[in-house]
């Protein structure tokens, strides 16, 4: 499919450090959109494997690299190809994820029928270390979310995905000045939570147009004081930002979600007395005593740690494998005709 419209450009933009095998992947599954009409920045985080080589040798005119001497995270480098870039859309693709071919072409499509939305994202599968698929996310079936109603669904959970996911308008992105360069995790549903409240829609396709690759070493925020302080972070803006704007009892479930996630990193990490520190010093910080439920909390303390015990993790991942193989078998067909061959 050939388009020459430089209005319907979409700017795609890959950070990548040290990761050139998942990194060829990702690259070819961009060039290989069925919508051609595309600039792909890729940021050399100042690899220090092959990556450079790799990028030397791709001949595609579409194609620009911007190089860091030192690494400066992901938020900043995602922002300086959305500097360089032209296009009236943006995607951001993690180096380790990869697109199905039709992806930009389907997104684009709701923006053009939609004026309203500024979030296009998708269903998705995960792959585990072995590009066996470990799951699939059902987010929404062509369903549209209106700002309202998207606001309050991103307040009780990230439904959009990762930065890997959604098409965006420029014009959103440079009112915001992008990515928050100062988070620690989170930043994108940080991104989209400022898109939303500037009034944008969300429509979600039903399509799984993404391949998010699971695995220990995964992205820069699974280290955990980062992650932590990513969460903080986040409520710090939702407090400050949007709790005017939403009734006392979603506050309420926002701040029994925010303990959880505490609850889930300190227990993960079997640091629970800083997390048994950190709950009373934020119920009493933010005024919950009456409005939280001690039983609640307790409840989801319990589901955490269960969900994290030895057993618990053999039934899980038990359970799991069961699914996994159920998916493999009804979506074999589609993956092989929809993604990149060779996945690394």
């Amino acid at each position: 499919m050939n388009q020459n419209n430089n209005e319907d450009l979409i700017s795609v933009i890959i950070p990548t450090r040290n990761r050139v095998n998942l990194l060829k992947v990702a690259v070819e599954s961009v060039l290989n959109q069925t919508y051609e009409n595309l600039e792909l920045f890729i940021i050399n985080e100042a690899s220090n494997d092959s990556t450079p080589e790799y990028l030397r040798s791709i001949e595609d005119p579409r194609v620009k690299i911007i190089t860091h001497e030192q690494p400066k995270g992901g938020n900043i480098a995602r922002n300086n190809g959305l500097k360089q870039s032209k296009g009236n859309y943006i995607a951001f693709l993690d180096d380790d994820d990869v697109w199905a071919k039709r992806k930009l072409e389907l997104q684009l499509e709701i923006m053009n029928q939609r004026p309203s939305v500024g979030i296009v994202s998708c269903n998705n599968f995960y792959l585990d270390e072995n590009d066996d698929i470990a799951g699939y996310r059902n987010r929404g079936n062509d369903k549209l979310f209106e700002s309202e109603q998207a606001l309050e669904k991103m307040l009780l959970g990230n439904f959009i995905g990762g930065a890997s996911f959604p098409l965006l308008r420029r014009s959103h992105l440079e009112k915001l000045g992008g990515f928050q360069e100062d988070l620690k995790s989170a930043q994108e549903t940080n991104l989209f939570l400022r898109i939303i409240d500037c009034g944008a829609d969300v429509f979600i396709l039903k399509e799984p147009l993404l391949l998010y690759r699971i695995h220990s070493n995964n992205r820069i925020s699974d280290s955990y004081g980062p992650k932590l302080e990513g969460i903080r972070q986040l409520y710090s803006y939702i407090e400050e930002n949007l709790f005017p704007k939403v009734d006392d009892s979603l506050k309420s479930k926002v701040k029994e979600i925010h303990l959880e996630k505490i609850a889930g990193v300190y227990i993960q990490n079997k640091n629970y007395k800083g997390y048994l520190q950190e709950k009373k010093q934020f119920i009493k910080e933010s005024h919950s005593k009456d409005e939280l439920s001690a039983r609640k909390i307790k409840l989801n303390e319990f589901k955490t740690l269960a969900s994290r015990s030895i057993v618990g993790k053999k039934l899980k991942k038990i359970n799991q494998s069961s699914k996994n193989d159920k998916l493999s078998k009804k979506w074999n067909y589609y993956i092989v005709a929809e993604f990149p061959k060779q996945l690394s």
